[in-house]
């Protein structure tokens, strides 16, 4: 299983709030995916990215717990793609976390 996340910082131009969305695909076919409007307003893309990615990393736990009732049992870690590479340091920064 494959996630790909993207986002839009303060996308909409009457409020401000930014809008996430992820897909993700088994072999080479989307099995879920969503786009949502942030609840806050953010204060950089990181923030956004970050929040967003925290929400996307929810579905495939939900995923796994959904295929495996249909006996389907998942051999490899689920890929999570992020295209922010201030995030991506943010993740990788033990002093963060």
């Amino acid at each position: 299983m494959v996630g790909f996340t993207n986002f839009d910082y303060a996308g909409d131009p009457d409020d401000r709030k930014s809008i996430a969305g992820h897909v993700f695909t088994l072999g080479s076919r989307p099995i879920t995916w969503a786009c949502k409007k942030q609840s806050s307003i953010s204060l950089s893309s990181i923030e956004v990215e970050f929040r967003g990615v925290i929400e996307a990393s929810k579905e495939p736990l939900w995923l796994c717990q959904i295929l495996s009732e249909f006996s389907f049992q998942q051999q490899h870690p689920t890929t999570l793609w992020c295209d922010n590479k201030n995030s991506i340091q943010l993740y990788k920064d033990p002093v963060q976390h």
